[in-house]
């Protein structure tokens, strides 16, 4: 599923104000870990077993219910 560049960025606004952090952090951040792709269905990481726009490892995927194929906004 592509992922326009407007819904992430109206994810990115919310998510940093309920963070309490900058929208640019953030995105840098979500670049970083993506190789510049801002893909949230990427896997990386060691063993390809990380995914998401800030690779959630595998006990996180678990803990935070994350999974491929989720909108960006969640």
């Amino acid at each position: 599923m592509m992922v326009s560049m407007g819904d992430l960025v109206s994810s990115v606004r919310a998510s940093a104000a309920r963070l309490g952090i900058s929208p640019v952090d953030l995105l840098t951040a979500m670049s970083y870990e993506t190789g510049g792709k801002l893909d949230p269905n990427q896997w990386g990481g060691a063993g390809g077993r990380y995914l998401g726009l800030i690779q959630f490892g595998p006990e996180e995927q678990r803990k935070y219910g994350v999974k491929p194929g989720m909108d960006v906004g969640d």
